[in-house]
């Protein structure tokens, strides 16, 4: 049977193996928490540099569009002030057109005998 001293022993070697594998394991916890607060920063960066990339991109989207619609604006508004201009002037008759008297060409009709003597005189 073992003595009070070597059980004692035996549980001091325990506890201090208990408190070295406590530490590891703390140790090891450590440097995942720091691996993790790295990668998790990355991702926050990445997350935000896209983030501002997208938010750049349809920034100039929108202003591309804007310009767009103020060329139109500024279409509608001219062909809307000629159209307002063109209602106010007066109205004017359209000028009637003279009727000009048919001249008709009287033409000599020929008989077929006539034409058969022309042809015997000509020959």
């Amino acid at each position: 049977m073992a003595t009070a001293t070597e059980d004692t022993q035996q549980i001091e070697q325990a506890l201090d193996r208990l408190g070295e594998a406590s530490r590891k394991l703390t140790r090891a916890s450590e440097r995942q928490t720091r691996q993790i607060e790295v990668r998790l920063k990355d991702l926050v960066e990445r997350g935000g540099t896209a983030t501002d990339r997208l938010l750049r991109a349809i920034d100039r989207e929108i202003h591309r569009e804007i310009v767009v619609v103020k060329r139109e604006l500024t279409k509608l508004e001219r062909e809307a002030a000629g159209v307002k201009d063109a209602a106010n002037r007066p109205v004017r008759k359209a000028p009637v057109a003279k009727k000009r008297a048919a001249k008709r060409a009287t033409k000599k009709k020929t008989t077929a005998k006539k034409a058969k003597k022309r042809a015997r005189v000509v020959a």
